[in-house]
């Protein structure tokens, strides 16, 4: 079967395929493209193979992402494919080789490695992917089935979860969700001293920003705040796609950690998507198996369904990501 990969598919085209594929996600889509686009430090590639009937039979979406630590931009640039590969299964399997040779050739030039995050259950063709040099790393993740009335979803959450939940509603702390582009950076502010507390880089303000401009008028984003009383004290940002729910980036306040105000937000979700006709809430990823993730221990506790989908990498230098991951961890120490 002939076919060719481009990195300019038509977008309709490119909307289409991803809709209709069940295993299509928000990470596929022109629209997530556009926002990564749009943000300082990062620049979306999409790839997608076309078979002789000018159909898309295959695609991938990778986001160039660079640190922003005063390395050399091939020291500090990796490519993360956040939504996996998209592959039609009633065509040829030889097409996934072709586009990740593509991805290769791409991102090899610019990029220490690539990492591969699925979404969904790629057993099918994971020998494909590993044929063309990735490794593939267990991961696990919680997904959560929305499809009951919240109540009984509520009392599949853990014992500790449902009583944190309650002093938490109890003590008055309540759910706000933001309506307006200025109220991005309280949301921001929240997660940026998050990720400083847990020494891991933040994407800059502009990501949310642009997702705001972007996707939130498509009701494809929220943005949410805990309070207690008018103290901001926990965000949450959500993206929404096919009657999933993806639970992006969630933080709170280090003088608040005890109190938990992100179950709340959480609950908030559940309780939204339960009402409104969404099917899943995925909690993107939980970390490595046999590994304590303090994340992990929090998602779990909702009840959702563990998956292990896993990771494929391919790293393009060994002795240069070496040299990185030594600078990441000298980076880190003054974040």
């Amino acid at each position: 079967m002939a076919f060719y990969v481009t990195s300019t598919p038509e977008i309709d085209a490119w909307q289409r395929f991803v809709k209709k594929h069940p295993d299509g996600n928000i990470f596929h889509t022109p629209e997530m493209a556009a926002v990564f686009n749009r943000a300082r430090h990062l620049n979306s590639m999409v790839l997608a193979c076309i078979n002789h009937n000018k159909e898309i039979i295959s695609l991938i979406l990778v986001v160039c992402v660079k640190a922003n630590g005063g390395l050399p931009f091939r020291l500090s640039c990796r490519c993360i494919s956040y939504g996996g590969i998209l592959y039609r299964m009633d065509s040829n399997r030889e097409s996934i080789a072709h586009i990740l040779d593509a991805l290769d050739m791409a991102a090899m030039p610019v990029s220490l490695f690539t990492e591969i995050r699925n979404v969904s259950d790629t057993s099918s063709f994971k020998d494909d992917v590993v044929c063309s040099g990735y490794k593939y790393i267990d991961y696990i993740n919680y997904l959560l089935p929305l499809d009951l009335e919240p109540e009984h979803i509520f009392r599949g959450f853990s014992r500790t979860r449902r009583q944190n939940i309650k002093n938490l509603e109890k003590n008055g702390i309540w759910v706000q969700e933001i309506q307006e582009r200025k109220g991005i950076t309280a949301v921001y502010n929240i997660l940026r001293s998050t990720y400083h507390r847990v020494k891991v880089p933040l994407a800059d303000i502009s990501l949310f920003q642009t997702a705001f401009d972007i996707l939130y008028s498509l009701r494809m984003v929220k943005f949410y705040l805990a309070k207690s009383r008018d103290e901001e004290i926990a965000a949450a940002v959500a993206l929404f796609y096919k009657k999933t729910i993806y639970l992006w980036y969630l933080g709170t306040k280090k003088e608040f950690l005890r109190m938990s105000p992100a179950s709340l937000l959480v609950w908030h979700l559940i309780k939204w998507g339960s009402q409104n006709d969404y099917k899943i809430l995925d909690f993107l990823g939980a970390g490595r198996p046999n590994e304590y993730y303090g994340v992990c221990e929090f998602k779990k506790r909702f009840g959702g369904i563990k998956v292990n989908y896993g990771r494929y990498q391919k790293a393009y230098s060994s002795q240069l990501l070496k040299f990185s991951e030594k600078a990441y961890k000298l980076y880190r120490i003054f974040l």
